[in-house]
């Protein structure tokens, strides 16, 4: 049988068997945690609470970068009077899903929150590394065999990669490269800072990208 569930005379602390079980609100959702004390109950429950109050506990920083990249290039609007192209959303999925979810989330397996300045430029390094670059091309030329194969298609089985295989992205194409992840990471952040402003906190978000650097499409 299952021990019950025994108010305790703090708000949002209940005491189940030995245990004892926070309650709290954050992210839009009611969560729950339990602690062996009750004194480790109500230091858990005043930093949950101040972490959701100062905007750092929010559903969006257990998000994998992909999961909210993937959902943020749907919606995204552009920053421009002149709106945003259906063509320029098609181009920042590809980019995304052809270099960023490659490095971010299989690579480095950060979480959104997680991704740092040096992260950003260890892409840059990452996306000017002809090594890398040739093992990429090469991995989505045996995935895109793959798929064909799946669907029946015929197509002509990618050789191996050669040791000496090189590919050199030029500026131009690491510059559309890092627009949408720069314009990802600004969309994040400002929607990070107009949480905490919501709940009365002072605190910035992590800019990762450097302002000189712009925001993007």
């Amino acid at each position: 049988m299952a021990a019950q569930t025994e108010r305790t005379r703090y708000p949002g602390i209940y005491k189940r068997g030995s245990r004892y079980v926070v309650r709290y609100r954050a992210g839009g959702r009611n969560r729950s945690e339990a602690v062996r004390t009750l004194e480790q109950a109500r230091k858990l429950k005043r930093s949950r609470e101040s972490a959701r109050d100062s905007g750092e506990f929010q559903e969006q920083s257990r998000l994998a970068f992909r999961e909210y990249a993937e959902k943020w290039v749907e919606r995204y609007q552009g920053t421009g009077r002149r709106g945003f192209r259906e063509s320029t959303r098609d181009d920042y999925r590809r980019l995304l899903r052809d270099f960023a979810f490659p490095f971010f989330d299989e690579r480095l397996g950060r979480r959104l929150s997680e991704v740092t300045p040096s992260d950003v430029a260890e892409f840059l390094g990452w996306l000017g590394d002809p090594r890398a670059m040739a093992e990429l091309e090469h991995r989505h030329a045996v995935e895109r065999y793959t798929a064909r194969a799946e669907d029946e298609a015929k197509g002509k089985r990618p050789k191996p990669l050669a040791a000496d295989a090189r590919r050199e992205l030029s500026d131009s194409t690491i510059r559309n490269v890092l627009n949408p992840v720069r314009a990802c990471f600004a969309t994040a952040v400002r929607e990070g800072k107009e949480q905490g402003r919501s709940r009365g906190s002072n605190r910035r978000s992590p800019d990762v990208f450097p302002e000189s650097w712009g925001e993007g499409t």
